[in-house]
């Protein structure tokens, strides 16, 4: 998390100079881990801090490899980055809570942002989002029904 004046010069300049992020009190980066396959120690623990016994960690381990031990490392972020957004829209709503303003930030150029927070390679940033409060007086969100974005069977 970014909370001091020149980290947040620095990562509105990484994320496409938005002014969303410039000028916010916070930053919050999610990252998504790509250590998912079963020769990365990180999903191992995992699976066996969770499971009770050692035949059903093997199990679930087995599983959980058979998918992801076949993706490209693309794959795997792709893969990590949609628990990310159940993570996110956690962040937002708690901060929506406590009249805390976010704004969630998808662009932003990857490769810099992983120096700038000079992350291990099994950590990719997902997304962005710039939290703080606001004076100003949010513009109406303009939504479509819900009749015209769900399908009801």
């Amino acid at each position: 998390m970014a909370r001091n004046d020149d980290d947040i010069k620095k990562m509105g300049e990484i994320c496409l100079n938005q002014p969303q992020v410039s000028n916010c009190s916070h930053i919050v980066v999610i990252t998504a881990r790509t250590d998912l396959q079963s020769k990365d120690e990180y999903l191992k623990h995992i699976i066996y801090s969770k499971n009770k016994g050692e035949d059903k960690a093997i199990k679930f381990l087995k599983m959980v490899s058979s998918k992801t031990d076949l993706m490209t490392e693309n794959e795997l972020y792709n893969y990590a980055s949609l628990q990310c957004y159940m993570a996110l829209a956690n962040l937002v709503n708690i901060a929506y809570s406590k009249r805390v303003k976010s704004c969630i930030i998808g662009g932003f150029d990857k490769e810099k942002l992983t120096k700038f927070l000079n992350l291990p390679n099994e950590f990719k940033p997902c997304i962005v989002v710039a939290l703080g409060l606001s004076d100003e007086k949010s513009t109406p969100k303009i939504r479509q029904s819900l009749d015209d974005v769900a399908i009801w069977r």
